[in-house]
């Protein structure tokens, strides 16, 4: 069971029987969740809940699961239901640290999953990339606009893409939504941006494989990106930020809303990025 926006995540990596919610349908006496509940109808081995603050009405699934092992994050008090919790050892522990001690404590004993993006596919979105007159003679910079439309307002993201439009020399595109029932509003044409139609999420990988950075924050593609190590920029909330470092992501954060400083932030990485690609192909053109 998860929110929406991750099932198509989820699908992609074969797992059946998908149960979906919307975010504000998380409370537990709502009509809406009710028939989420009687939609389980047998008793399971194992439940997992992977929220790192579940709500009640999360973990009253886990009972209504009737696993013998209902296994989540928490210290004691403040996750019922849940017969094994994985209390974090430290306050700073990003998310991917969190996870990986859950696999340990089901037994994984593989330090790290390599990924990868079977060639066919990455030649089909080299193609795509010529359908939409996208040069890969420049490094692509990939905005995942989705994320962008659901966390910020129009005026914020119009003034992103024209500092990036004057500033930097990528060759810029945009990520479509992933599913359908996102839709991209219609003022995006104005910013003449490049927008890469619905891509299944093997395709969506193959591109984020071909980009040498994509400016995202707490989002499929993100997920998608980490698993890759693929170079990222991720804006997120303060309170938020600290769960999600790593060593491919470079993470901005403001406080409540962003402002023009966190734009500056993101074009200060950029330019810099920008110099150092440009560096690189005057190299090897010398060469």
């Amino acid at each position: 069971m998860c929110e929406k926006k991750a099932s198509t995540l989820l699908s992609s990596l074969k797992v059946s029987n998908i149960l979906s919610y919307e975010e504000d349908q998380k409370q537990l006496f709502t009509q809406q969740w009710k028939s989420l509940c009687q939609q389980i109808k047998r008793k399971f081995d194992l439940c997992i809940v992977l929220d790192k603050t579940p709500e009640l009405c999360q973990l009253y699934l886990a009972a209504k699961s009737g696993a013998t092992a209902r296994i989540g994050f928490g210290d004691g008090y403040n996750a019922p239901f849940l017969n094994i919790q994985l209390k974090n050892q430290s306050e700073t522990a990003n998310i991917f640290e969190q996870n990986r001690a859950l696999t340990q404590l089901l037994g994984n004993t593989r330090q790290k999953i390599k990924w990868s993006v079977a060639k066919s596919t990455l030649k089909d979105i080299e193609h795509l990339l010529k359908q939409h007159s996208i040069s890969q003679n420049s490094p692509l910079l990939g905005i995942d606009l989705p994320y962008l439309l659901s966390t910020f307002d129009k005026g914020w993201i119009m003034e992103l893409i024209k500092c990036i439009k004057k500033d930097c020399r990528f060759s810029l595109f945009a990520f479509d939504a992933l599913c359908a029932e996102q839709q991209t509003p219609s003022w995006i044409s104005e910013l003449n941006l490049k927008v890469i139609p619905q891509l299944s999420l093997p395709r969506a990988a193959a591109l984020i494989s071909l980009s040498d950075t994509i400016i995202t924050g707490k989002s499929t593609l993100f997920a998608i990106s980490t698993m890759l190590s693929a170079k990222n920029i991720a804006i997120f909330e303060k309170k938020d930020a600290k769960y999600y470092e790593n060593s491919k992501t470079y993470i901005i954060s403001y406080n409540n809303t962003p402002d023009r400083n966190t734009i500056e932030q993101v074009m200060k990485f950029l330019i810099k990025s920008d110099y150092k690609s440009q560096k690189k192909n005057n190299a090897t053109t010398v060469k």
